[in-house]
């Protein structure tokens, strides 16, 4: 289930974000964080597993224009890709519950992923 990223998540928070190649130093998970809180539309959410306190995924959302743009997919790295994808496909699927009149679209790098978890 998604859990919206609060000030009380703030450390599983930044130890997912580390995972991303492309926020190299604490600085930049701040930052990342800080453009996301500055924005009431913008939402980083935990992916939750119903039977545990475990946060495997974390994601990055912007409602814009009618879709809900995915900006960041983060995954804990012991995860198999079979793991992922089933993960992705449920994500997928609870984000168009959450929001059924939108389409649910990716940026150049999150759309293959999304994509991925469509086809399957």
């Amino acid at each position: 289930m998604f859990v919206v990223a609060k000030k009380e998540q703030s450390k599983i928070l930044m130890g997912m974000l580390s995972y991303a190649n492309d926020l190299t130093d604490l600085t930049a998970i701040q930052q990342e964080i800080e453009w996301y809180d500055h924005d009431e539309h913008r939402e980083l959410l935990l992916w939750r597993e119903v039977d545990s306190d475990r946060y495997p995924v974390c994601i990055g959302i912007e409602p814009l224009y009618g879709t809900v743009l995915v900006r960041r997919i983060v995954f804990s790295p012991g995860l198999s890709e079979a793991e992922k994808q089933y993960l992705g496909q449920t994500i997928l699927h609870e984000l168009t519950l959450r929001f059924p009149d939108e389409g649910i679209t990716g940026t150049i790098i999150t759309q293959p992923i999304l994509n991925t978890w469509r086809d399957k």
